[in-house]
């Protein structure tokens, strides 16, 4: 709802308020669902990445993990993660999916697939009035090494005009150093 993303943009938090955050970053991050999820579609035309190495019987969705600033308690930014959730509800982590989706070349497809849902966060955010933080995102060393990589990146951002580029932070994902 847009009380949530407001305590999420906003909020200072301290102790057990903190975890409330972070619970409320994670529904905020499955209030947008993945393209073919019952409760909506994806943004943009953009569907959820299908063919070899994707896992049968489900869906991936967008979770937003804060960072929160220690000094401070303030919520100074998120990370997009991505999660398989299979259709009785249960949620399988990278681990179980990513390294075949690397093999089989359809990571790029997924990187591509959570920049598109990150920006439509941040810009559903913006519509609600909501400040909006830097989110980081991450990308496969495969996808960077793409000749098509800057000008995807650019043409889903193009999408999203009224979200500065400075609130996107695209990372190399941990695993990618051993493709």
């Amino acid at each position: 709802g847009q009380h949530v993303g407001a305590a999420q943009a906003a909020a200072v938090v301290e102790g057990e308020e903190a975890l409330d955050v972070v619970l409320l970053l994670q529904q905020g991050g499955q209030g947008l669902p993945a393209a073919g999820h019952p409760a909506g579609g994806g943004t943009g035309g953009e569907a959820a990445p299908e063919g070899g190495g994707v896992p049968e019987g489900g869906q991936f969705t967008v979770y937003l993990q804060p960072k929160i600033d220690m000094r401070s308690g303030a919520l100074c930014g998120a990370e997009a993660l991505a999660r398989w959730v299979r259709e009785d509800g249960t949620v399988m982590s990278p681990g179980q999916f990513v390294e075949e989706m690397e093999r089989s070349g359809t990571i790029r497809e997924l990187d591509l697939f959570v920049l598109n849902r990150t920006l439509a966060i941040l810009d559903k955010w913006r519509e609600d009035g909501l400040g909006i933080v830097p989110i980081s995102v991450n990308f496969s060393r495969l996808t960077l090494f793409s000749p098509s990589a800057l000008a995807s990146v650019l043409a889903i951002q193009s999408r999203y005009p009224q979200i500065p580029p400075d609130t996107l932070e695209l990372e190399v994902t941990e695993g990618a150093v051993h493709v």
